[in-house]
Parts: C-alpha cells; sequence; structure tokens
C-alpha cells in the first residue's frame, strides 16, 4: 500500500470517526472532518502536514511532490482537544450563551482551556494534572447537578490520560460541597482534587 493509499483510507475513517471540535487550530492549522492541515518548513521545504484524530501524521513535501508517513502523535498531546469537545458539547447541548445571547467563544492551546465567563481548564503536562480554577454556569442551569455532570466527564478524560483533576480558587460554599461529595483535600479552603471517590450524582 503506497503512502497516498494510507491518507486517503486514514481521511475516511477519520472523518467517520470525528474525536475533536470542527473549530480551526492555531497550532495544528485548518480543520477538516477527523483531522487538521497547515503549512510548515521541513529542512528548508515548504510541506503541508497533516494530523489525523487518531495521532497519525503525514508529510507532503510541496517542492518535491513526496508524500511521507510520519512518525504518529502521541494521543496524550491530543488532551486539550478532548477537553475542548467535552466543553464545546456541553454549551452546545445547553445553549450556555453570553448575557446577550451570543454564542461563548471557546480559546483551546496546549495549556488552556477557555470559555470566557464559563470554564477554565488548564492542563500542567509535567505534572500530569488539570487544574480547573473557574466554572460558573448560567443562573438557569444551577441546580440541577449540570456542573457536577461536566466535571466528572472532565474526570473521565483526565483519567483516560493518566492526569489528576483539581479545582482550585474556590468559593467557600462550592469548596465545601466538594468535601462534603469526597473530594480530596489538597489546599484547605482552596483546592480539592476529584478522585473515585467523589459523589457526583444529585442528592435529595
Amino acid at each position: 500500500m503506497t503512502n497516498l493509499d494510507l491518507i486517503k483510507e486514514q481521511i475516511e475513517y477519520n472523518s467517520a470517526h470525528i474525536l475533536f471540535t470542527m473549530a480551526d487550530d492555531t497550532e495544528l492549522g485548518k480543520r477538516y472532518p477527523g483531522y487538521y492541515v497547515r503549512i510548515v518548513e521541513d529542512e528548508g521545504h515548504q510541506c503541508q502536514e497533516f494530523v489525523f484524530d487518531n495521532g497519525e501524521h503525514f508529510i507532503h513535501d510541496l517542492e518535491e511532490q513526496m508524500l511521507y508517513h510520519a512518525e504518529p502523535i502521541p494521543s496524550e498531546f491530543f488532551l486539550h482537544k478532548h477537553l475542548e469537545k467535552v466543553v464545546s458539547d456541553f454549551m452546545e447541548r445547553y445553549s450556555v450563551c453570553d448575557a446577550d445571547g451570543s454564542i461563548l467563544p471557546i480559546y483551546c492551546d496546549t495549556a488552556t482551556v477557555q470559555a470566557t465567563t464559563f470554564i477554565l481548564l488548564h492542563p500542567y503536562r509535567d505534572q500530569k494534572i488539570v487544574y480547573l480554577p473557574q466554572i460558573m454556569l448560567p443562573s438557569h442551569l444551577r441546580k440541577q447537578g449540570l456542573g457536577l455532570q461536566l466535571i466528572k466527564q472532565i474526570y473521565d478524560i483526565c483519567c483516560k490520560f493518566g492526569y489528576k483533576l483539581r479545582i482550585a480558587q474556590m468559593v467557600e460554599t462550592f469548596y465545601n460541597r466538594m468535601v462534603e461529595r469526597g473530594a480530596t483535600i489538597i489546599t484547605p479552603l482552596d483546592e480539592v482534587e476529584i478522585t473515585d471517590a467523589t459523589i457526583f450524582g444529585i442528592r435529595e
């Protein structure tokens, strides 16, 4: 099978198994269904780089007109893209909007996932910890367990990649609620860690 056959196979597979949002990415490039494309320079040659949602990676040397099957990208690199997708899906499902009804933009790079005043996540890759210093649901979505549902989804992603999830910079009431639900205290009145013992269900 040639590299052209391989990339066609990856386009077909990944377009049917899309993992991330359809937004362009500042680092990965222009978004297509299931993959990103950007122009890079490799050994002095202008190249087209293809990065697929499953980590498959191809380089097309535009000067030599050669297509190379590059080293796959480790799945952990895409942690921020998985977090972005969970946040984006939640916002779409529950119509999380700005005060004027406009859709909240999501900023995403390898170290930050943020939707303005709604949520902020920081993956600390060297420590293998994701910090959640901000989550603020619109008033009409509160007291329904939806915030806990989103935290649980984020926690599941963290577990998948071997990361811890810590909630920090909390107001006292939220801190107390999370401690009551079994979160582990890291810094009193400020930071807790979500674990398998944390209770996410709605209490009567």
